[in-house]
């Protein structure tokens, strides 16, 4: 029983680990796999340890503080080979304003198995379920970013870098999650955003609004009974495929910059008829600055040409609405930022008019080698219409990057 929050604290159990306290027994696997390689201890912010006596020394103080103070440190057991591979703790306690921090720690043998993500997620539905926090931070160093990854995969979110500290020589990147937005990504409640194709409603046992909103549809599912939710989020993901281009907090630009992300891409853009839409809707996703650089506005034709290397015998032939401008202003961008994924948009924002061209637009994506062209329209008024192609470009993206383009 932990004195400090009246509670059991479990073993906690997940696919491939066994989170649990220390014992004694535990020094000599832990000296072993990680306190004494200087390979893990590089990024934290403590020393390798010298020898064993050390690493006892230390378990000491976490078996103490497991049961005695706010501190609380799991072992991370691989259930495979039952072998102690790291830790993960909750420190910085503030009990007045159910705050703390995490951190944690794995040998070098299990770096880039998504086992740290699996840990990590388990102690923060721990930390928040049973242990009442309403806030759980992490930073990890800068030169250091799969560790950041690590906080951005189990949902936490990229909060701001610290001042270096000298003593160290280290610079800090700092993560949070609110239990709020825990509880919001957990589910009971889903928003799901689809491209507007046409399909017959699909019937759904927790449906509780459908409505239609300029060239989508807005669906949203909510019971008390998360197997329920679980079961009709399976059924809309089947029925809708592609056409589903955000749900809940996890936006379609929110899937975008996780997926550059993973693939340590990054993206630029060169926009006319949106005037920024485009790069604004990825900028507002916490954690973008890892995978934008630059981007351009370039609305007149001097522009294209002068930035974009667009060719003017090109504009001339095929008018600086079309796919040919588009597919030279994606080349263009992409070669100026050396970006591994770039977007291009030339077209109509509309007039609110009865123009036949209020609307039109053309685009393109280009992801490495691979380029991808299209003409599309949208209705409404400018604003409605810029803010439709930009919608519609971003789901194209997302349907591309998923596809493995």
């Amino acid at each position: 029983m932990n004195t400090v929050y009246n509670v059991e604290i479990p073993n906690i159990q997940t696919k491939r680990l066994v989170l649990r306290p220390l014992i004694l027994d535990d020094a000599e696997a832990m000296y072993k796999n990680w306190a004494s390689d200087s390979r893990v201890t590089k990024y934290m912010t403590w020393d390798v340890h010298q020898n064993v006596e050390v690493t006892k020394e230390i378990i000491k103080i976490w078996m103490n503080e497991f049961n005695n103070s706010p501190n609380i440190t799991f072992g991370i057991e691989y259930l495979e080979n039952h072998n102690l591979i790291g830790t993960i703790s909750f420190f910085k306690v503030d009990l007045s304003f159910k705050e703390t921090e995490v951190g944690y720690c794995i040998a070098y043998d299990y770096w880039n198995k998504g086992i740290m993500t699996e840990a990590l997620k388990a102690v923060l539905k721990f930390g928040f379920q049973t242990l009442g926090f309403e806030k759980i931070n992490a930073c990890h160093d800068s030169e250091n970013p799969a560790s950041g990854k690590v906080m951005m995969k189990a949902g936490m979110k990229y909060v701001s870098s610290s001042e270096r500290i000298i003593s160290k020589n280290i610079q800090l990147i700092n993560y949070s999650l609110t239990k709020e937005e825990w509880l919001e990504d957990l589910g009971y409640e889903k928003v799901f955003i689809i491209m507007d194709n046409n399909k017959e409603q699909l019937e759904l046992d927790t449906l509780v609004n459908y409505r239609p909103h300029q060239n989508t549809k807005v669906l949203t599912i909510k019971s008390n009974d998360y197997k329920l939710i679980e079961k009709d989020i399976e059924k809309i993901k089947k029925y809708y495929g592609d056409d589903i281009i955000g749900y809940d907090t996890l936006s379609l630009e929110k899937m975008i910059i996780s997926e550059l992300f993973k693939r340590e891409w990054t993206i630029s853009c060169a926009e006319s008829c949106t005037g920024g839409m485009i790069i604004s809707k990825l900028i507002n996703v916490s954690g973008s600055s890892n995978v934008i650089n630059e981007s351009y506005v370039t609305y007149s034709e001097e522009a294209k040409m002068r930035i974009l290397g667009v060719k003017n015998k090109t504009i001339k032939k095929y008018g600086v609405a079309s796919l040919e401008v588009a597919e030279e202003m994606v080349e263009g961008v992409t070669k100026i930022s050396n970006a591994e994924v770039g977007i291009s948009v030339t077209g109509y924002a509309g007039t609110s008019g009865d123009n036949i061209n209020d609307g039109v637009f053309y685009f393109a994506i280009k992801v490495k080698d691979y380029i991808y062209l299209e003409k599309h329209k949208v209705y409404g008024t400018r604003n409605d219409c810029r803010k439709a192609q930009t919608r519609y470009i971003l789901w194209r993206l997302n349907t591309i990057l998923k596809r493995g383009k």
